[in-house]
């Protein structure tokens, strides 16, 4: 069985406890799926801010709700905080994660606050960290004199003027690229 605390992060940042998941371990007499559930927080739905996190599985309602999703073992809101596959396998590698552990639910403790979007998760009741914030990111014009792709940068350059453009549109002008 794995229990996670799922957190929502408000407007202002701070880290508000909306419900919790619970996932039996896979039933190997079932084909290892997974049965999972989640109940809303009691001071949650009592707030005056609290909102739905998935409209149509989960209402604002105080009792426990079944995942119905027998692959993932959580709603399908919660799922969606994790990446892609591939993300999903790098997350896999850091993590060390084995085999049997390889499921949403333990991804989604390995992921706490990392994710995207307002949800993080926990399997203890401390509020998670907060994110890390990259640094900032560059704005798109300043990135393009550095880019790799210009046509300057490869020897069978089609033409040494302007770069070519999609009919009726204007060139674009040819960057010098530092080496």
């Amino acid at each position: 069985m794995i229990g996670l605390r799922v957190w929502l992060r408000t407007s202002d940042g701070e880290p508000c406890l909306a419900g919790a998941i619970r996932v039996a371990d896979p039933d190997p007499r079932r084909g290892g799926l997974l049965r999972g559930e989640f109940r809303y927080e009691g001071a949650y739905l009592d707030s005056p801010n609290a909102f739905v996190l998935d409209p149509i599985h989960l209402p604002l309602e105080s009792r426990v709700f079944d995942s119905a999703r027998p692959q993932a073992g959580v709603h399908a809101c919660f799922e969606h905080s994790l990446p892609d596959d591939w993300g999903r396998g790098l997350l896999i590698r850091r993590a060390g994660l084995a085999r049997d552990r390889q499921t949403p639910p333990h991804l989604l403790a390995v992921l706490g606050g990392d994710g995207l979007g307002a949800l993080a998760y926990t399997t203890h009741s401390d509020a998670p960290p907060e994110p890390e914030v990259p640094g900032a990111t560059p704005e798109l014009e300043d990135l393009y004199p550095r880019s790799p792709c210009s046509w300057t940068r490869y020897p069978r350059c089609p033409a040494r003027g302007p770069c070519p453009a999609p009919a009726g549109q204007a060139a674009w002008p040819r960057t010098a690229l530092p080496d």
